[in-house]
């Protein structure tokens, strides 16, 4: 904080280097609030797709028709305003973004191309940057063009925080655990160990542990080498999981007293389990996953057999009421009916969701995230299922959720609104309601008959124009005489024709000036919320699919609300944030950034989330019950469900194999693609016939994506396992019309 302090005194650009979890930003926040600039403080998220009018500004539409106005950005608007602005990741930024930043660094002056300016920085800019850096030292991702502009920076290395500086954060947070924080540390600094000791500072998700020994269950102390998933454990995750502990443990520890500080068989497992949710459970190599959590359980003396019932043979416990829904070890409540029949008006619950082990542990990690308000990434393959559990669990606490899908061309205006054309009949609607409402509590409405039909006959006529005139008439009337003294206005109704009077000037200036006396405008511009801003402010969930694919701009303006903050609509010209609803959650989808087209979310912003791998379902126990959740309802004594189940299992492996889809291509079949065809079989079971049916949906998921050449291998496929009950066996003759 001392060298901060130094650099911000010479008003030096300063570059923060650390891992991740050091408090790089955490120590600009407090020097912000020390220096009362914690309000006009801004953060900025950068990517290697970042682009320089995100920071420059660009133009956007008014109010006014065919009118544009400058938008300044994020950079901009700090430099002219003499604000402090944090740019996060600064080693990931391209090229270009990095040129902006030059003069800047230079001389305190940015230039914008597009507009010709030169602005000098005013008094009180302050700008930040961090990079993040592994836990060997080295940066995260190494820049040749970053390495040119160090010497342009007042470089300031956050170093992490020792055992001993942690343990006081710990033990001054969470008084009750103050005897088990050695054993928290002590866990915590082996994770850090064994998951940074690869060569590469680059997360290999194929790594695997090798220890010394493969015969006996791995401890801390193996020579072993694990790796995390595409980041680094933190303190942020220590202090998640200490959290997480407190809150089931506190009502325990305070029964038993301050004095009492023996740890039970039933506490550790509770510290095993939040454990294995803040450390394991984001891993994607199940034997990563598996080697790690049996580290963890030993590191707290929790016996083998109930870590091998947490891995293998655990299945939440799962009961709802109307007031509360229990998923395991967590409690949620539950809306009331009266107040969700409006929100999920014209929502079905109708659909098959089957109560796996799979999906009931992923819900019961999910629940324990919602009731404390940490924000949740839900990273796997496409058709998991990572989307149907929020949105089955949405249902169970009657609470409505949102599913936006982004992608590269997704914007910021699409989520959180913009000025769009809207009919001018329904902006004078809203106007002639509070007219009416207004006028009848400062004037009689009996003396002013004639004007109030006049108002009324424009605007049902739609006479716009007309019906502005008369308003702006009404708002001078009421003006020159609010201040006599026989008919002064109360402060409140005058403070509402007051804002009264600002809607009729801006809605005047909106009508076309150059159309026809009394003709109606077509449209006007005016600023809608995004369907982000109405879930926000009215206690909706979230849940935003394929977050990675979003631009850094729209990332960049959704920053806040992962750290627990809330949005400022800056288009509206609004200088306060929103206002958070308490019931308002966000969840993110993504998937690896494995294939061609995907890319990983920045660092910073990806450690905010409380991150869950969503692996495929191939365990058959799980694959059964789903099939049978499908087949349950379509009159059928004993539906083939172990033959779907081979059926499915074998596709997939044919599918890695041999086959190929129409872009000669390896199919993915996926729990969706099991999940399509036996839906569509219950939709069409009582006109068909059940095989029929089932037939029919196999045929329309499994087969119709593949070319030519993979027909017939996925033919006999079917035969041997779905049709083997008709007459003459599988590969016997052509697929008969009524089966």
């Amino acid at each position: 904080m001392r060298s901060l302090g130094l650099a911000v005194c010479q008003s030096q650009p300063i570059l923060l280097e650390g891992v991740t979890g050091a408090g790089k930003t955490a120590l600009v926040d407090e020097l912000a609030r020390c220096t009362n600039h914690a309000a006009t403080l801004i953060k900025i998220h950068l990517g290697d797709q970042a682009d320089a009018k995100m920071l420059l500004g660009t133009y956007v539409c008014t109010s006014v028709p065919g009118e544009f106005r400058w938008q300044p950005g994020a950079l901009t608007q700090a430099v002219t305003e003499g604000r402090w602005i944090i740019v996060e990741d600064i080693d990931l930024a391209p090229v270009e973004v990095l040129s902006v930043l030059i003069p800047l660094l230079e001389t305190r002056t940015l230039f914008i191309p597009g507009r010709g300016e030169v602005i000098e920085a005013a008094n009180g800019f302050q700008l930040f940057a961090t990079q993040t850096l592994t836990p060997l030292g080295s940066a995260a991702r190494d820049q040749g063009h970053q390495r040119v502009l160090s010497h342009l920076w007042v470089r300031v290395v956050v170093e992490p925080l020792s055992s001993a500086e942690m343990g006081m954060i710990l033990q001054t947070n969470y008084p009750e655990l103050a005897h088990m924080v050695p054993s928290f540390l002590e866990t915590f600094q082996q994770l850090v160990k064994v998951t940074s000791s690869a060569p590469s500072s680059r997360v290999d998700p194929d790594v695997v542990i090798v220890s010394s020994s493969s015969s006996n269950p791995p401890t801390m102390e193996d020579d072993s080498r694990i790796v995390a998933s595409s980041r680094f454990f933190s303190a942020r995750d220590l202090i998640k999981w200490v959290k997480r502990v407190h809150r089931v443990l506190k009502p325990i520890l305070d029964k038993a007293g301050s004095s009492n500080t023996f740890v039970s068989s039933n506490m550790r497992e509770i510290v095993f389990s939040e454990a294995v949710d803040c450390f394991c459970s984001m891993l994607a190599k199940p034997s990563v996953r598996r080697r790690l959590t049996h580290a963890i359980g030993l590191a707290w003396s929790v016996p083998l057999d109930r870590i091998e019932y947490y891995l293998e043979l655990y299945k939440p416990a799962m009961s709802a009421s109307d007031s509360q829904f229990n998923i395991g070890r967590v409690t949620l409540p539950v809306l009331h009916q009266e107040q969700t029949n409006r929100l999920l008006k014209g929502k079905s619950k109708e659909g098959v969701f089957a109560h796996t082990k799979h999906a009931l542990a992923l819900m019961e990690r999910i629940g324990v995230s919602v009731y404390l308000n940490e924000p949740v990434l839900l990273v796997g393959e496409t058709g998991t299922g990572k989307t149907s559990v929020v949105q089955h669990l949405s249902e169970q606490l009657n609470q409505k959720l949102v599913v936006l899908n982004l992608n590269q061309q997704s914007d910021s205006a699409d989520l959180l609104g913009g000025f769009k054309p809207i009919e001018m009949r329904l902006l004078c609607t809203s106007l002639k309601n509070k007219f009416d409402m207004l006028f009848k509590k400062t004037m009689s409405k009996e003396s002013n008959r004639a004007f109030v039909d006049r108002v009324g006959a424009a605007f049902a006529e739609q006479k716009w124009p007309e019906f502005l005139t008369l308003l702006r008439r009404v708002v001078k009337l009421v003006d020159a005489k609010k201040d006599a003294p026989k008919t002064a206005m109360k402060p409140k109704l005058r403070e509402k024709w007051k804002a009264f009077a600002a809607e009729v000037a801006k809605l005047s200036t909106q009508a076309s000036p150059k159309s026809k006396k009394n003709a109606p405008a077509p449209f006007a511009f005016a600023f809608v919320e995004g369907a982000l801003v109405s879930a926000v402010t009215k206690g909706h969930w979230v849940l935003l699919d394929e977050v990675n694919l979003a631009t850094p701009e729209t990332l960049e303006r959704l920053s806040g609300l992962f750290e627990g903050g809330s949005i400022t609509l800056t288009e509206r010209g609004d200088i306060a944030p929103v206002v958070r609803h308490p019931n308002f959650r966000v969840f993110a989808c993504m998937n690896p950034p494995t294939d061609v087209g995907k890319k990983d979310l920045p660092p910073g912003l990806r450690s905010r989330f409380t991150e869950f791998y969503v692996e495929e379902v191939e365990n058959k126990e799980d694959l059964t019950t789903i099939v049978s959740s499908y087949l349950r309802d379509m009159g059928v004594a004993k539906p083939p469900v172990d033959d779907i189940v081979a059926f499915f299992l074998e596709a997939k492996k044919e599918a890695a194999a041999r086959l190929t889809d129409g872009a000669n291509q390896r199919p993915h079949f996926s729990l969706r693609t099991l999940a399509r065809a036996l839906g569509y079989a219950r939709q069409i079971v009582h006109p068909y016939g059940f095989m029929r049916a089932l037939f029919e949906g196999v045929c329309m998921s499994f087969l119709t994506q593949l070319n030519r050449p993979s027909h017939p291998h996925m033919i006999l496929l079917i035969r041997k396992h779905i049709l083997k009950s008709i007459k003459g066996g599988p590969g016997s003759g052509p697929i008969p019309k009524q089966l």
